[in-house]
């Protein structure tokens, strides 16, 4: 419970529970005898729990053939909780699927997106949105326990209709939140949030009709949103050439960057536009914004996201707001107005086209991905079948940025999000194979799992839906990479493959 309590509100809180877990496992190992009883629930429904444990050895192992023996322990450390849920959850006598624990997780999951709201709202201007405002922990993570809480609570629902209210308050925090991620793992556990408790006689059912309802829905919003994700060139010849005050436009040919629709690089009169400008405000047309950054680019992008050529008479249509939001670096009328993934969404198209442009993926947290598959996959082509170690990852990573040329900041030269990439970077082959197999015998698990009476137990419905959220999540983030992702999926698998229903 300690463990549920503390994953969407506080890292630190996190070890101490997950330290507590394994210092109360090895008191219960010393004080209760009947390790036969032990080892059988190990080959049983502690099965999964017991490949953590050896996936966490296979780290260990790993070490053999690092010389970075420090980054290796660091991420020994890191990734702990496998090693303590796992031994807990594998060799426990009294391992169910405690009521009350899922509760804890759900008002836990809630109370932070309620703390996150009241910070905003107090502390940050105008009410911020996007991933900043997650101040608890990475917001990747706290979306995928934003997606699974709707899971939860509607098994502990059962036919009452208040997990509609929870579905309703996540589906309005995600897009708060601007979760990409998130919001997909959510539409992809609709078959499960969609069944109903008693489940196993229609189980295939519902699964077929929900899984088809999911894919359709996935298939519109690609064929709606796809086209529109790369930028069509602009075509001058049907532009005008020159202002209504008599300047000549200046005009690039074929550029794809836009702002809310609109190309940037175009209408452009350069000498009015500045006269313009700094006939209203008192920052330089020449100088920087609040930011830090060029104005004049602040200003053309402004100008573009609302239609508007960058002359004077653009100037002249701003408001004092837009002007004094210009000045304090706001891009766009949708930064300005917008909301949620609709920001989020026009910044990609703007990086989109920038890219097009060739001026490299830029602050595109997307994009960049693109950069960061393309550096792991070089690095495991030097060592594809034993990896480089455990403690070698983080060079090899640079040199794999190296090898592939890459434009990217050093900043933002990260690891590959994509865990299967991540551990085939570590330990070669195996350790992709290993991960596959543990998500494989979850689901399996899952699915067999039925208590005879007619009635669903649902710690396998739940254990099916989170291991599907886990693989999805780990083709884009390399969750087991982070104290709260480790934490998150260990406390998950553990708990529900546990199997077996709370004593009444």
């Amino acid at each position: 419970m300690a463990v549920a309590i503390a994953l969407p509100l506080s890292n630190p809180l996190m070890s101490v529970a997950t330290g507590l877990l394994g210092a109360v496992w090895i008191g219960d190992m010393v004080l209760n005898k009947g390790g036969a009883n032990r080892w059988a629930h190990a080959r049983g429904p502690g099965v999964v729990a017991l490949g953590l444990v050896g996936l966490y050895a296979l780290h260990v192992l790993g070490m053999a053939w690092s010389s970075d023996v420090n980054y290796g322990l660091h991420d020994l450390n890191a990734k702990l909780p496998m090693l303590a849920l796992g031994l807990a959850g594998a060799f426990s006598l009294e391992h169910a699927m405690p009521r009350k624990v899922l509760i804890s997780f759900l008002v836990a999951v809630l109370l932070a997106l309620a703390g996150l709201l009241v910070n905003a709202a107090l502390f940050m201007p105008e009410f911020g949105s996007g991933r900043g405002v997650s101040v608890y922990i990475s917001h990747v993570r706290f979306g995928m326990m934003l997606a699974f809480a709707v899971v939860v609570a509607r098994s502990l629902a059962g036919d009452k209709r208040w997990w509609a209210a929870v579905l309703l308050a996540v589906v309005a925090g995600l897009w708060w939140m601007q979760a990409v991620t998130g919001f997909v793992l959510l539409a992809a556990l609709l078959p499960w949030w969609a069944l109903p408790r008693a489940w196993s006689s229609r189980r295939k059912l519902w699964i077929g009709a929900t899984g088809g309802v999911t894919i359709a829905l996935a298939a519109a919003v690609f064929l709606a949103v796809g086209p529109s994700m790369a930028s069509p060139p602009a075509d001058v010849s049907q532009l005008p050439t020159h202002s209504a005050a008599g300047e000549r436009y200046v005009h690039v040919d074929g550029t794809h960057t836009q702002e809310n629709g609109h190309w940037v690089w175009v209408e452009v009169a350069w000498g009015e536009l500045a006269h313009a400008w700094n006939q209203r405000s008192t920052l330089n047309f020449n100088g920087e914004n609040l930011k830090g950054a060029p104005l004049s680019g602040t200003l053309i992008r402004f100008l573009a996201s609302k239609g508007a050529p960058k002359d004077a008479l653009g100037v002249a249509a701003l408001t004092d707001e837009e002007v004094a939001a210009i000045e304090a670096g706001v891009p766009s009328i949708v930064e300005l107005h917008g909301s949620g993934l609709v920001v989020r969404w026009n910044r990609f198209q703007f990086a989109m086209g920038r890219w097009q442009d060739g001026q490299g993926v830029g602050g595109s947290s997307a994009l960049q991905r693109l950069e960061h598959l393309r550096a792991a996959w070089a690095v495991v082509q030097t060592s594809p079948w034993v990896g480089v170690g455990s403690g070698d990852v983080a060079q090899a990573t640079a040199r794999g940025y190296e090898a592939i040329d890459s434009q990217l900041a050093p900043a933002y030269r990260h690891r590959a999000h994509n865990q299967y990439l991540a551990l085939w970077e570590a330990f070669g082959v195996t350790g992709p194979v290993l991960l596959i197999a543990l998500l494989v015998l979850a689901v399996r698990l899952g699915l067999r799992r039925d208590d005879g009476s007619g009635d669903a137990d649902d710690s396998g419905n739940l254990l099916v839906a989170f291991t599907v959220m886990l693989a999805l999540a780990f083709l884009t983030e390399d969750t087991l990479e982070t104290q709260s992702g480790v934490t998150l999926v260990a406390w998950g698998l553990v708990l529900l493959s546990g199997g077996g229903r709370e004593a009444a």
